[in-house]
């Protein structure tokens, strides 16, 4: 048997090793097959047996390069056996595949991404229903003493500058609502410092004497509120035309 060298997997080496140095110390080998080295005589060299779960040859064993070394003293020598390992073996199959972990926590939202492209203009939808008729019981456009509209039945000065007395028809009492009077701008030509105003006045006192009392008399004034660096200062116009709403 070649003792120069002996292959086998490094988890046998110690068991092949024990094999290998049993065999020898019974004189299956041939002398010489081995190192050996005089073994010390001294009285506290004692055989004892190895512990509980320890290999006899472990505490024997030593590495040198890729050899495992294990070393047993047969009579008053000393044997040494070197294994090399053998090549590695074959890959084993692919275990089976483990279970699917648990489902980790939600993480954080991430950055808002860019606005998208601006869709394409849809069609032009239906028509819709026409709205019911409104509420108002009587309305009124005025100009230059003229009127058009709804509810009223006349128009005339005031004795004052700027001054209209509008009749409403019968069963009309425009006075015990809350008339609306806005002037129309574009009417006269007027600058940033000459404001058109309109404006409804309580129990038309500047109407004709023979309305007094009368509810279905409505009086507008109208003027130019001049604005300046020293104060405000109101210009009563006819110029200015203006409309009156009666809910």
């Amino acid at each position: 048997m070649n003792w120069k060298e002996i292959r086998v997997s490094g988890r046998l080496a110690p068991a092949v090793a024990a094999a290998l140095l049993g065999a020898a110390a019974t004189g299956a080998f041939a002398s010489g097959a081995a190192v050996s080295k005089p073994k010390s005589r001294h009285p506290l060299h004692r055989k004892t047996s190895p512990r509980k779960g320890h290999h006899p040859f472990r505490r024997n064993h030593k590495r040198i390069g890729s050899l495992d070394c294990y070393s047993k003293g047969i009579g008053r020598q000393e044997l040494t056996i070197c294994l090399a390992p053998g090549p590695p073996g074959p890959i084993g199959p692919t275990g089976p595949r483990g279970f699917v972990g648990l489902r980790g926590p939600r993480g954080a939202p991430g950055p808002r991404g860019p606005s998208g492209l601006t869709g394409p203009t849809g069609p032009t939808g239906p028509t819709g229903p026409t709205g019911p008729a409104g509420t108002a019981r009587a309305y009124a456009y005025v100009e230059n003493g003229h009127f058009v509209g709804k509810g009223f039945v006349s128009v005339e000065p005031g004795s004052l500058k700027g001054v209209y007395c509008l009749t409403a028809e019968s069963g009309l009492e425009p006075v015990e609502t809350a008339p609306a009077v806005t002037p129309v701008v574009g009417a006269a030509t007027t600058p940033a410092t000459r404001l058109p105003v309109a404006v409804v006045v309580a129990h038309h006192p500047n109407c004709p004497a023979s309305t007094e009392g009368e509810k279905r008399v409505l009086e507008v004034a109208t003027y130019f509120a001049n604005l300046s660096t020293t104060g405000v200062t109101s210009e009563p116009t006819d110029e200015l035309a203006f409309t009156v709403l009666v809910p």
